[in-house]
């Protein structure tokens, strides 16, 4: 099978409808019918560098878009749910506080089976 080129202004298409897009980018990919998702993000690294897309147009501020959904995200949590993370995470802290505390034991014990009294 013939490997397919793709011109850069289909490349843009198919990058700014992704970016601009609440779908996934294998839907887009799927669209588009490109044989792997990975060609979206390569293709917008591609159109970044040779200037064809800003980075502002891109991802790349993903993390604040992100933090941004997230903090609403947490505005919404019921006052159960937030006692219920409060919860997990406190049990996360006991888990890993014994799981310690049973290392440093077993290792004592292994040491103290190794030591022998003399006569």
């Amino acid at each position: 099978m013939k490997n397919k080129r793709y011109s850069d202004d289909f490349k843009l298409q198919v990058v700014r409808d992704y970016l601009n897009s609440t779908q996934g980018c294998r839907t887009i990919a799927k669209k588009y019918s490109l044989p792997s998702k990975n060609y979206i993000y390569d293709w917008e690294n591609y159109l970044i560098k040779k200037g064809l897309l800003s980075e502002e147009e891109t991802h790349k501020n993903f993390k604040e878009a992100y933090s941004l959904k997230n903090n609403e995200s947490e505005s919404k949590k019921t006052a159960y749910e937030k006692q219920l993370e409060a919860e997990n995470l406190r049990l996360r802290a006991e888990l890993v506080y014994y799981q310690e505390l049973k290392r440093l034991v077993d290792e004592d014990s292994k040491k103290n089976s190794n030591f022998k009294f003399k006569k």
